[in-house]
């Protein structure tokens, strides 16, 4: 059952065709940026900054009152699979990232001395050519090209960028775990402590000092020491854990009770357990694990309890929430978009907000997609969760590598289907194939076909949920066209396909509601025959 139909949340006079709100907004009297909704943002002599990195350029800071994160620039940046998409991925997670000793980053650890230092001492530190350069290779294209679209988007370039993106993860360190400020600096990519205050300086006119007193004010935050030994970035004998609490704030209308429901009805037993305001689970973030606990907090918010292997991992976790809630898209853009179609309309009206739903790790949702089809949701967390019991360590859903050594004692069904599950586990652990989410989505998708036992739902399916593509539309899927049909929409995946191109570039949305209104009618007239026609 839907809830009562309500009006689309929007600014006054912003209709389909008009660009989307302003990421940020500073003052020349306040020599402040902030996000548009904060009081300070209402001064007359205020200008829209297409990102944080272009209004630090322009010489301002951060406010301190409304705190704007300054990656992504655009609550849009993924709307579109381009160059600029493809790039903000490698800026917010691999440039000049330390190296980290986990076993997601695999061979990194025999990388780094036991004080987390380089060989010859120094830290892990990138010069912005060699950077620029790896960016380029690692999306395809010239630095010329790289440093012309992220311009064009956000009036900017990737070491701007790049440098707000670093002294937000320093923030994040400084405001919600007790970490000395020389370690922070080596963590997040710093020469020094030195160097770390100058950047602070320059974003938000605080010391490493200033910021730790916002503490009380952003979150709660308590620390436990860690009986565990190892590597630990600024000399320490010890790895911290921590244990902390964050709220995160979606931009309104959110349907988080959509993305909180999605989750319980997929969770696997052994791997995810619900609680009584949401569910609570082990992941491996890049430095160690971490247990996590989501709940909506609010209208728009959701909060995050997690106990931490290691400190280092909070800027991780912050993203990782971020993409699972899929809390920086523009949900005013998107409504009003689609709402433009009469036919979806009437759902847009009835839940407004619709989020995709992101994943804890690319491996994971891809064996939990092919495992899980054609098979019912309950049978499919059944088997799931006897996998995961014989099979995965620590809390945490089997490896590749532990499915290519043992799932053969474990898998069940069609000898065939048996075959191409495990030849896609021995794929990625011999890397073969690899879930890079810097790619294309084109390209991701035919990498993903190229493998025996993936097809095209698949593909499309991961480039939905793991890239955050926005404008993927599963026109096979038998609920979409059963739901297409029920409204008197094209009802076969040609048909379909041709007559999505309206909802472009939201048509992953426009799957979503299609998907959660297979049971429902709205009393809406269906498309006239004639419109039908052109796509028959």
């Amino acid at each position: 059952m839907f809830p009562a139909a309500s009006p689309i949340p929007r600014l006054p006079g912003w209709g389909p065709d008009d660009p989307p709100v302003a990421a940020l907004r500073g003052g020349r009297s306040s020599g402040v940026y902030c996000r548009p909704e904060c009081p300070r943002a209402q001064a007359a002599d205020t200008r829209d900054f297409p990102s944080a990195a272009a209004a630090q350029t322009a010489g301002l800071v951060a406010c301190d009152v409304c705190a704007p994160e300054p990656i992504p620039g655009t609550p849009d940046w993924r709307a579109a699979d381009d160059l600029v998409s493809r790039a903000m991925v490698f800026i917010t997670e691999e440039w000049n990232v330390p190296d980290a000793p986990s076993a997601r980053a695999g061979a990194a650890a025999d990388r780094l001395a036991p004080n987390g230092l380089a060989a010859d001492g120094s830290a892990q530190h990138s010069s912005v050519p060699d950077e620029l350069a790896r960016l380029a290779e690692r999306v395809g294209s010239s630095p010329a090209e790289v440093i012309g679209a992220l311009d064009a988007r956000f009036g900017a370039s990737a070491a701007a960028l790049a440098r707000a993106h670093q002294a937000n993860s320093a923030r994040l360190l400084l405001v919600f775990t007790g970490i000395e400020t020389a370690s922070v600096a080596l963590m997040t990519g710093y020469a020094d402590s030195a160097e770390l205050e100058h950047s602070l300086w320059s974003v938000y006119r605080s010391s490493a000092a200033q910021l730790r007193g916002q503490r009380s004010r952003i979150a709660t935050s308590t620390l436990q020491a860690s009986s565990r030994t190892g590597p630990y970035l600024g000399g320490h004998d010890t790895a911290e854990a921590a244990a902390l609490i964050l709220r995160f704030s979606a931009r309104p209308p959110f349907d988080g009770p959509g993305l909180m429901r999605f989750f319980l009805d997929h969770a696997v037993l052994g791997l995810e357990r619900p609680t009584h305001t949401g569910f609570e689970r082990w992941t491996q973030l890049r430095f160690g694990r971490a247990r996590v606990a989501f709940s909506l907090s609010g209208e728009s918010g959701v909060l995050c309890s997690a106990r931490l292997d290691d400190v280092r991992d909070v800027p991780e976790l912050v993203a990782l929430t971020h993409r699972l809630f899929d809390l920086d898209v523009d949900p005013e853009q998107v409504d009003v978009a689609l709402s433009a179609d009469p036919t979806l309309r009437p759902l847009v009206l009835a839940l407004p907000g619709i989020r995709i739903p992101g994943v804890f790790d690319a491996n994971e949702a891809l064996f939990r997609t092919l495992l899980g089809q054609q098979i019912s949701v309950p049978a499919a967390r059944t088997v799931l969760g006897r996998i995961t019991m014989a099979l995965g360590t620590d809390g945490l859903f089997p490896t590749a590598a532990q499915l290519a050594d043992g799932g053969a004692g474990v898998l069940r069904g069609p000898a065939q289907r048996v075959s191409a599950i495990l030849g896609v586990a021995e794929a990625l652990n011999a890397g073969d194939l690899v879930l890079d989410e810097a790619l294309q989505t084109a390209e991701f998708v035919r990498r993903l076909e190229q493998v025996r036992g993936i097809g095209p739902w698949t593909a499309n399916y991961l480039a939905m949920r793991l890239l955050g593509d926005p404008d993927v539309l599963l026109n096979t899927d038998l609920i979409i066209l059963q739901s297409a049909a029920l409204r008197g929409l094209p009802a076969t995946a040609r048909t379909l396909a041709a007559y999505s191109e309206r909802w472009a570039p939201w048509r992953s949305y426009a799957g979503l509601h299609l998907w959660r209104a297979r049971d429902w009618a709205p009393p809406v007239a269906p498309p006239s025959p004639a419109t039908i026609s052109e796509y028959e």
